[in-house]
């Protein structure tokens, strides 16, 4: 798997200022959307417990992970706070199918860092506004270069910076560089272009064991069997 990472000097666009936005709302993806530079370094913490939600840039906070589905969406939020616990209160999920007060509710905490990640479906995420977002990330692959400057515009907003990133299978790349990567309809700082990293899949006997102990606890939750 590889990993593209960017950081946005500035990502203002085109989309609405209100939460949420109907189904039909279009979006632009003009030249002066986002810039983006290859810097991929993150900031070092010492503490024992994973930092999350924070950018090297002070005023910035927060992660907002999108995902192409509802179902996904509460799937990964899930697995995040089973496989770690002590996140499950910083954690929420956007979906379509979620109430609009509850919609409202999870992203005013966010907005608040009373959560520091939000795991959310394109139809969900339409029209969002969060200040001083640090990092997007694209868990799956946005279908469209729209939906591409749509999700990642979400950051770097006001001239501030952000951090962006995308995780691209092998059988995704070719598309996705010669569609995302390559196109002339994003606008990049002179000598700037995303970072490739590739992503080795490896772990050792308690990650692993960890994981599949938090799939199979996610498998009985879908079958009712909460323990």
């Amino acid at each position: 798997m590889g990993m593209v990472k960017h950081q946005n000097d500035t990502g203002d666009d085109s989309y609405s200022e209100s939460d949420f936005s109907s189904d039909s709302d279009s979006s632009s993806t003009s030249s002066s959307d986002i810039t983006s530079s290859s810097s991929a370094s993150e900031p070092e913490t010492t503490q024992n417990e994973p930092s999350i939600g924070t950018s090297s840039t002070s005023s910035n906070q927060g992660v907002l992970i999108f995902t192409n589905n509802n179902e996904n969406a509460l799937r990964l939020a899930r697995l995040l706070a089973l496989l770690q616990p002590s996140w499950e209160s910083e954690i929420g999920s956007l979906t379509a199918s979620s109430a609009t007060s509850s919609s409202r509710r999870t992203l005013a905490a966010f907005r608040k860092r009373k959560l520091s990640i939000l795991v959310a479906s394109d139809r969900a995420s339409r029209g969002l506004d969060i200040k001083d977002l640090a990092h997007v990330i694209n868990y799956d692959l946005p279908t469209s270069l729209t939906s591409y400057v749509h999700r990642v515009g979400r950051t770097a907003r006001a001239g501030k910076e952000g951090i962006a990133t995308t995780f691209v299978s092998h059988r995704e790349a070719r598309w996705f560089w010669n569609e995302i990567a390559r196109s002339k309809q994003i606008k990049r700082a002179p000598g700037k272009k995303m970072a490739r990293m590739d992503v080795k899949l490896e772990a050792g006997d308690k990650e692993r064991k960890g994981y599949e102990a938090a799939l199979g606890q996610l498998g009985r939750e879908a079958h009712g069997e909460r323990t």
